[in-house]
């Protein structure tokens, strides 16, 4: 089946996908489902934490990703895209083969590499972590976006629905894989248990996406009162290599600042949405055991 999608999908993004078809026969074990504890820990609190979910072996294959995109990003960058200079209000979103050598030692995303990577692939759609998800939204999910993070993002408090709210009647769910141990200076992810209960907020149409400065400065001031309003207090993931945290759509985030520039915390953030409410004329392609978006890469500004 994905053979016949590959033939149909225009010849910029069929190439890549065609290089990196890989054939799934083998059987795999039925994840384990999520206890009573889980379910109730996700409904009040709004994310889950999956301990030692990748062996480290899988991880260390996930963390040379990071090596293997900037050493042959000269020769083939496999059409990469980057937002470089994240801090200090300096962004610039370039070609990866574009970036200087000096953008990797500061805060930067490198966006969607599922594209092009199969690692990535199993990784983010590692069955155990789709069972997981499926059970927490009640429907299969879809991988529609990825973003490496070499180092923390340094992201303000923020609700991910502001930015890719799922289509009408679906939901939205995020995972964030360790790629190594988190240290306390490293600007680790930071959130705040229960604030998913709070009502989203809304533009002046009256949906939840933040489409300036100004709506997102608005979203910014609601949820810090109304976390103040519920007594709500932030907490901070320090995951070890391996470990996955899983969040709600409308769960408040961020990433905390960096005390010493010189540690990463290298991790994989995916987003999903469920897999029935996924526009018809997005090209949804089934994958190992899931299912990813394929799509374009993220224009670069001329």
């Amino acid at each position: 089946m994905l053979k016949s999608l590959v033939r149909r999908l225009p010849e910029p993004i069929k190439a890549p996908i065609r290089r990196r078809v890989v054939a799934y026969g083998q059987k795999v074990n039925a994840p384990a489902p999520l206890s009573a504890a889980d379910h109730d820990h996700w409904k009040r609190n709004g994310y889950l934490i999956m301990p030692q979910l990748f062996a480290p072996e899988q991880v260390a294959r996930g963390a040379a990703g990071f090596d293997e995109a900037w050493a042959t990003r000269r020769a083939d960058d496999r059409s990469l895209v980057i937002d470089a200079y994240v801090t200090g209000g300096t962004q610039r979103r370039m070609h990866l083969a574009d970036a200087p050598d000096e953008a990797r030692s500061e805060v930067y995303k490198l966006n969607d590499l599922y594209l092009v990577d199969d690692v990535v692939r199993s990784m983010i759609l590692a069955p155990a972590l789709l069972s997981a998800m499926r059970e927490l939204v009640g429907d299969d999910v879809v991988a529609i976006n990825s973003l490496h993070f070499e180092r923390g993002s340094t992201q303000q408090f923020h609700v991910d629905t502001y930015y890719m709210p799922p289509p009408p009647g679906g939901q939205l769910i995020v995972s964030s894989i360790c790629l190594e141990d988190v240290h306390a200076d490293a600007g680790p992810l930071q959130y705040y248990p229960g604030s998913h209960l709070i009502d989203p907020f809304l533009n002046d149409d009256g949906d939840r996406r933040c489409r300036n400065p100004q709506e997102l400065a608005m979203a910014t001031d609601y949820f810090a009162t109304r976390c103040a309003e519920h007594g709500l207090e932030p907490t901070t993931f320090l995951g070890r290599a391996g470990d996955t945290f899983l969040w709600h759509e409308q769960l408040l985030h961020g990433g905390s600042a960096i005390v010493d520039m010189a540690r990463t915390r290298r991790s994989i953030v995916t987003h999903y949405w469920t897999k029935s409410t996924m526009p018809p004329d997005d090209l949804v392609v089934a994958w190992g055991a899931g299912h990813v978006l394929q799509r374009n890469h993220a224009p670069v500004p001329a």
